[in-house]
C-alpha cells in the first residue's frame, strides 16, 4: 500500500493592508476620516452633505482598498 503523507503544504498569499473610513454621521452634513493602509492614523477625508454620502463612499470603495466602517 501507498503511504500517504501527513505533511500539509500552505500557500501564502500576499496581504494587503487596507484602509478603515469613520463616519460621523449628521442629519444635515457628514464628515469621513480615512486611516493610512497600516490603521495608525486616521485624517480627514470629506466634509459632505449627508445626501451625497453614499454616491461618494460607493466611488472611494472603487478606487481605495476599505476593510471596514467604522460609524460614531
Amino acid at each position: 500500500m501507498k503511504q500517504i503523507s501527513t505533511k500539509k503544504r500552505y500557500i501564502c498569499k500576499k496581504i494587503f493592508m487596507a484602509c478603515l473610513v469613520g463616519i460621523d454621521y449628521g442629519t444635515k452634513r457628514t464628515g469621513l476620516a480615512c486611516t493610512d493602509p497600516n490603521q495608525l492614523i486616521a485624517s480627514g477625508l470629506k466634509n459632505l452633505p449627508t445626501s451625497e454620502v453614499i454616491p461618494f463612499l460607493k466611488a472611494y470603495c472603487d478606487q481605495e482598498k476599505v476593510a471596514g466602517f467604522v460609524v460614531g
